[in-house]
């Protein structure tokens, strides 16, 4: 079961006993790229829009402090808002990863959170020397981190004894994560099979999976996922996960979950999690049953909400609908239209120069393309790169062939917002009417993708 590698937030659960307070948050945005900012509390994520002058304001109900984080375009940050608290924010230049800054209630706090993280996300930096040490090297380490952020709270004088509880538990549950990724991580750095052994888990035994007030942590949610992935690995071996149908994956997780984490407010939230990764990255048409299930028994009506608002989106791609038509420009500068490829299957590989996945499918699109030359099958790249001149120097100097577009907009372009990428490469396989076969098609380093090809060309015969 994969884990998802983007960050996670939540809100603190209100007791009955405490009364909310509202929090005030209001913010600037200087060289905004987009009318809106995100702001996530309690895992889910609010859309907040910018004035006339790219500003905003927000009251947020509270009745514990709470670790939140807002977004604009590429660049966020976490922070700290307690009830009855008035934060001031800063982004700029937020296209290009600019900053980010807090002020006003918890601003010393909120200054530490950056500084915390470079410490504990350092690991990711050295990960190679980290994760191939002797276990006993590798725990060393995780201390030597956990002290250096402790530390910085002392340093940086961050004092609120409510804010420290709750720092020191996320960092805990940092380090926890860290340890629980152990196992697999030295055998992939050194190049071995790893196999799953539940005794490389032992330390996991007191984990509480069901507190769902420590949903605001991102590095809870992450160690809740890869307990339920370990209860997946006693009880199914590769070779039957692998040989699972998603649907048939996805019931047992569900399962899983239901075995495990009595917590409804967890339980919802980490089978959202599976949800919205299947459906953004997986075979979203196998989640259907999931998704009925999930809307006729989660108590989170946002949640609820949002994984029937995706799972709509996602259908108008599902096998049997009519792609969207696009006109781009390639690599010559003549326009190229989707009904100009009719007659033939079109297998389009969503990319971007800079993308490492992207580059190492090249050799095998290369020789795809070799094999199936002079049949019915037309190979169209969709650049989504920014720096539309790196792929004009690109192409060539790497002898790419196909039909060879650029999406000007990137990920905000017509053509990547139909085809709802999420991430790069995307591969899509249409026929000759331009009707999707595949939504998220194997790569073409997958065998199977010749097997695809070579059915849906045995049709058009």
């Amino acid at each position: 079961m994969k884990k998802l590698l983007i960050p996670v937030v939540a809100l603190l659960m209100a007791s009955c006993a405490e009364k909310p307070q509202e929090a005030v948050i209001v913010g600037q945005v200087t060289n905004a790229s987009k009318d809106f900012v995100l702001l996530t509390k309690g895992g889910i994520v609010d859309t907040i829009k910018l004035d006339a002058d790219s500003r905003f304001a927000v009251n947020v109900p509270l009745a514990k402090p709470a670790l939140m984080s807002l977004q604009a375009h590429r660049k966020s940050g976490f922070f700290y808002v307690a009830p009855g608290d008035s934060i001031k924010v800063t982004i700029a230049n937020p296209s290009d990863r600019g900053t980010i800054t807090f002020e006003g209630s918890k601003h010393k706090i909120n200054a530490y959170l950056p500084e915390v993280n470079r410490i504990i996300s350092g690991v990711y930096g050295n990960a190679k020397s980290i994760f191939t040490a002797e276990k006993e090297q590798f725990l060393a380490k995780m201390d030597s981190v956990k002290k250096a952020a402790l530390g910085l709270m002392d340093s940086m004088q961050i004092n609120n004894p409510e804010v420290r509880a709750l720092e020191s538990k996320r960092i805990d549950y940092a380090i926890l994560d860290y340890t629980s990724q152990y196992p697999q991580m030295n055998k992939y750095f050194k190049g071995e099979e790893y196999v799953f052994n539940a005794q490389d888990f032992d330390f996991m035994t007191t984990f509480n999976p069901n507190v769902g007030e420590d949903l605001m942590f991102q590095p809870y949610v992450s160690v809740v996922r890869s307990y339920i992935s370990n209860k997946m690995n006693e009880g199914v071996s590769p070779e039957e996960y692998s040989a699972l149908k998603d649907e048939e994956r996805m019931a047992k997780v569900f399962a899983l979950i239901d075995a495990n984490i009595t917590n409804k407010s967890v339980n919802d939230y980490v089978k959202y999690l599976e949800l919205d990764e299947t459906l953004k990255y997986g075979d979203f048409v196998a989640a259907t049953n999931a998704v009925n299930e999930y809307v006729a028994t989660c108590q989170n009506e946002t949640l609820k909400s949002i994984v029937k608002s995706t799972y709509d989106k996602r259908m108008l791609l599902a096998p049997g609908v009519k792609g969207f038509a696009f006109e781009l420009t390639d690599i010559d500068g003549k326009t190229v239209k989707l009904e100009d490829l009719a007659g033939g299957l079109v297998y389009i590989d969503f990319w971007a120069t800079w993308c490492g996945p992207c580059r190492r499918e090249l050799p095998s699109l290369i020789q795809l393309e070799k094999d199936y030359h002079g049949k019915k099958v037309h190979f169209v790249s969709i650049s989504l790169d920014h720096d539309k001149a790196a792929w004009e120097k690109f192409v060539p100097a790497n002898n790419l062939k196909g039909v060879q577009l650029h999406a000007d907009g990137d990920w905000q372009s017509a053509v990547a917002t139909n085809y709802q990428i999420a991430g790069v490469p995307t591969f899509f396989l249409l026929d000759g009417n331009g009707v999707i076969i595949a939504p998220n098609a194997p790569r073409p380093s997958d065998p199977s993708i010749r097997t695809l090809l070579d059915e849906n060309l045995a049709k058009m015969e």
